[in-house]
């Protein structure tokens, strides 16, 4: 082999892997479903499928999969993103405007935009979601990408399994130590909204539990923990939740607020 067919065979193998030694293409099936918690999202899940890393830390891409009866509240995001219906029937909220989305439907959404989307078919919504800056998760545990079986059944099977491990939202009462009131938090309402709506003066930030700005002391009950930024120990110690996205799992709490 002469110097140049040398170098041009030593870059077709540089350009068929990444700089982690993985392979450049692959198959979306090949990667787990990790499930969607944050937000009170039912029956949902997602695969990243190209990070910050690969873009510069210009975007990132997810594969998001909504079951049926699957939805969203409205609520912000500090990421301006887009959705790209692949498969599916659904709604997509963007402000005032709510529209009906199928295969090939485009819904771009600026940072701070409230928005919300729900499954209206019997099959899986899913879409290709575009977040820029790059949306940076907290890493799952080998645990949490087992309970998602890849395949076709991905869209379904991880929905029962991780429904099953996670308790749907339920009506509370939170007492606020400090003020001395009391209040009745709905199940279709987050705490954080139900503290707004009073009057109460409390701190937030992304809204979805992942930047802890609103990370607030228990005083008594047990939380129902759905963020991404407490740590395990902090969680299991029930002393401090998120209130935008968290909610109680004792029938009332006390807050020190």
């Amino acid at each position: 082999m002469n110097a140049v067919a040398s170098k041009l065979s030593g870059a077709a193998n540089k350009a068929t892997t990444t700089a982690e030694g993985k392979p450049v293409t692959w198959h979306v099936d090949d990667a787990p479903w990790i499930p969607l918690t944050g937000l009170f999202i039912n029956r949902s899940g997602y695969k990243t499928v190209t990070d910050a890393a690969y873009t510069g830390n210009a975007y990132s891409i997810e594969l998001t999969s909504v079951g049926a009866g699957g939805s969203s509240p409205m609520h912000v995001e500090p990421h301006a993103h887009l959705f790209y219906v692949l498969s599916g029937h659904g709604e997509v909220t963007v402000g005032e405007e709510v529209t009906e989305v199928r295969a090939g439907s485009v819904s771009p959404i600026s940072a701070g935009i409230p928005h919300s989307f729900r499954n209206l078919g019997d099959d899986a919504l899913e879409m290709l979601v575009v977040y820029h800056p790059p949306r940076v998760r907290k890493p799952v545990t080998g645990e949490q990408q087992d309970a998602e079986p890849a395949g076709e059944s991905a869209s379904v099977e991880p929905i029962a399994t991780h429904e099953a491990q996670t308790e749907p939202p339920t009506d509370y009462d939170v007492e606020l130590r400090r003020s001395g009131r009391t209040l009745a938090v709905k199940s279709s309402e987050s705490l954080l909204q139900t503290l707004l709506d009073a009057g109460v003066d409390v701190s937030y930030g992304c809204m979805q539990g992942m930047c802890g700005e609103c990370k607030t002391r228990v005083l008594e009950g047990e939380p129902d923990h759905r963020d991404s930024v407490l740590t395990p120990e902090e969680q299991a110690s029930g002393e401090v939740m998120t209130i935008c996205v968290s909610g109680c799992k004792s029938g009332k709490l006390v807050l020190d607020l």
